[in-house]
């Protein structure tokens, strides 16, 4: 089994499938992998615990061109190839990667690793999804048919994708969120407010946005306030609807009832505080909130909404009703909310009114409660960490085993390929030819975003030169960023002895310039700064000196990666 897994991801920060990473992070490495973090966050204080090395990679594709066309696919390549050589660079088997850009990202850098995307939504119901090229129904229905897996978190979520998408080569499978109990002495939150709350208090846990639909429990949670006054609300979580919700709160007179947490890091701690959790989301793939809520006892309010509640609320055969509403092993599924969002004086519509008599009935009912938190800490051991990382291990080592791994990598090519000749072709139409100028500024735009980083935190590139045992440098290509390079090392234990320049006779410097077509002086080591060519420019040196040639990329991005270890 191959024991370099890389996982890709935007960011470690908040987010369901961020935690799904950062979980599956600390299981891998338990068992003895090697994992890296391909991160676009260059954040070094991260909210989801991890393991692993983490190595950011500036995207352009999702900020760029996000309304499509031409330059969309342009930084799609780049971007693509930027994964590429990372994966080279790090040797990485198996690239897991979660959310839609980086599965595409994934897809299309392929280079003889074995590639699974992740799905964590119900697609078919998500249509803010499909804004973008990168998007669109006909990418998930043929170009992730490329991938060697695609893994969902729940049965509900294979049959949708394979109800609109299809899995022509047998390709899905399920594997549902991990889950890391944490007990009461787990929990250090200093967020946690000393207020007196009272006993009868329930949360809801998710970023305040369209998709959660929190207005919907804020004014059924009016209705509660009329049969138990004592009631609170606790709402953790951060969103652009937060300052409507506070004013509907107000509104409907409710806001001393009412507390906005904003985002909570232990949220553990909280639900322990609680007798039941709220769910009143559009849809829920599987909803890892619920999952935290049965692993510390809590039962569940949830809204009957697409996804894979039902599944994990444990449903039964003999469903049990009250009124509308389904009450199973570990909470209430109340009827699905139409999603609309009414004013504070709106008469309450039927939904709403039965989400409000779910929430008494926990709040009231100390026996069915109880017997219910049973139940959610038995159910919730099914997707502990452990159980559910040696599924992932086992989905690997079939992939590793099967002999359809080359026809699917070569396909993986060819597209990035065909992509690549269209972009060609298009250049050559518009008359403007080969866009070298692109690259470059892309290849200098990643050197210099890292390097500002490390100017910030007062941390030199000497160091990376320390850390190797070179202290003798030379200089490939006597441009801007040699300059740069120049200045950084000024009165620093490294030497410049010389530099390299097909225009040396130009040149004039503190240290001899030597021009390409010759054999150069002992150094340590020599620094490419051109690196968009530096391929073909350490083949053109090949021969000529006896030391390492690196790209200036490699130095600043070592330098990078150690600070951030060390953080």
């Amino acid at each position: 089994m191959g024991k370099r897994i890389a996982l890709m991801v935007p960011t470690l920060n908040n987010g369901g499938a961020e935690k799904v990473a950062a979980d599956l992070s600390i299981y891998f490495e338990q068992k003895g992998y090697e994992v890296i973090i391909f991160t676009e966050d260059r954040q070094r204080h991260t909210e989801h615990e991890h393991s692993g090395k983490m190595v950011y990679v500036h995207r352009l594709c999702g900020t760029k061109a996000s309304a499509g066309g031409r330059d969309f696919f342009r930084y799609l390549l780049q971007d693509a190839s930027t994964y590429r050589n990372m994966k080279r660079k790090y040797r990485i088997d198996v690239t897991i990667s979660f959310m839609q850009a980086s599965n595409l990202l994934n897809i299309l850098s392929r280079c003889g690793d074995k590639v699974i995307v992740t799905i964590h939504c119900v697609t078919s119901k998500r249509k803010d999804m499909f804004g973008t090229m990168g998007h669109t129904r006909l990418v998930f229905k043929y170009l992730y048919q490329l991938a060697d897996r695609i893994v969902l978190v729940s049965d509900y979520c294979r049959r949708d994708w394979i109800g609109h998408y299809n899995d022509f080569f047998k390709k899905t499978e399920v594997i549902n969120n991990p889950l890391i109990i944490k007990q009461k002495n787990d929990c250090s939150n200093s967020d946690v407010e000393k207020r007196t709350l009272g006993s009868n208090v329930v949360i809801s846990v998710a970023r305040l946005d369209g998709v959660k639909q929190q207005w919907h429990l804020i004014r059924a949670f009016k209705k509660v306030l009329e049969k138990c006054p004592d009631a609170r609300l606790l709402i953790a979580g951060e969103g652009i609807l937060k300052e409507s919700l506070v004013m509907l709160c107000e509104q409907l007179g409710i806001s001393h009832s009412v507390h906005f947490l904003g985002f909570v890091h232990c949220v553990e701690e909280y639900i322990q505080m609680c007798k039941a959790v709220i769910i009143t989301s559009a849809s829920e793939s599987w909803c890892n909130v619920i999952a935290e809520a049965m692993g510390q006892g809590v039962p569940v309010v949830a809204n009957d909404c697409p996804g894979g509640i039902r599944e994990l609320m444990g449903v039964g055969r003999n469903p049990r009703y009250r009124k509308k509403n389904l009450v199973t092993d570990c909470g209430i599924i109340t009827p699905r909310l139409d999603g609309k969002k009414y004013k504070a004086g709106d008469v309450l519509t039927n939904e709403e009114c039965l989400l409000a008599e779910a929430i008494l009935c926990l709040l009231q009912e100390d026996n069915l409660r109880q017997e219910m938190s049973e139940k959610c800490i038995e159910n919730a051991k099914k997707y502990e960490l452990q159980i559910i990382g040696e599924k992932w291990e086992r989905v690997i080592s079939r992939i590793e085993c099967e002999k359809r791994g080359k026809l699917v990598s070569r396909g993986s090519e060819v597209v990035f390929t065909v992509l690549q000749m269209i972009m060609r072709k298009y250049n050559c139409e518009s008359g403007t030819g080969k866009d070298d100028s692109n690259e470059k500024f892309v290849s200098y735009f990643n050197i210099l975003n890292q390097w500002m980083v490390l100017k910030e935190e007062k941390i030199s590139i000497e160091n990376y030169f320390s850390s190797h045992g070179y202290k003798k440098i030379a200089i490939y290509g006597m441009a801007k960023m040699a300059n740069h390079l120049i200045k950084e090392l000024e009165n620093s234990s490294v030497e410049i002895v010389y530099g390299i320049d097909r225009q040396a006779d130009s040149i004039y410097g503190k240290f001899p310039i030597f021009s390409t077509d010759r054999i150069f002086p002992e150094s340590d080591v020599i620094v490419v700064t051109p690196v968009f060519d530096y391929e073909n420019i350490k083949k053109e040196l090949t021969g000529k000196v006896n030391c390492p040639i690196v790209p200036l990329d490699e130095v600043v991005n070592d330098t990078y990666e150690r600070m951030v270890s060390l953080v």
